[in-house]
């Protein structure tokens, strides 16, 4: 179960560096459609959402290396972590879809 955040450590390390680098703006779709109209930056959107995937990364990457230390805590571990995930990943979402500040 442990590798499972190694996993998806790796997949958001991936996909984080894609979007950041501005090599995959297509995962942003919505953003992009309204993005032609005039009303976002894809730039400073990719950025942001690049490093919301990669800060998930390191949350993931943190729960995998812990859970290798204590391996008797491995499902507590697991479980914190994925539920620290979710509210990041909701905060993180809710901040880039509400932030005036990716608006042109």
């Amino acid at each position: 179960m442990n590798y499972v955040n190694l996993g998806a450590a790796a997949l958001c390390a991936i996909l984080g560096l894609l979007v950041l680098l501005n090599r995959a703006p297509w995962m942003l779709e919505s953003y992009r459609v309204e993005a032609k109209e005039g009303q976002y930056d894809m730039r400073k959107l990719c950025r942001a959402a690049g490093i919301l995937l990669l800060a998930l990364s390191g949350l993931c990457l943190g729960m995998f290396l812990l859970g290798m230390v204590l391996p008797k805590l491995v499902v507590p571990i697991t479980l914190a972590g994925w539920l620290a995930y979710a509210l990041m990943a909701l905060g993180g979402l809710l901040y880039i879809g509400m932030a005036k500040r990716f608006r042109v």
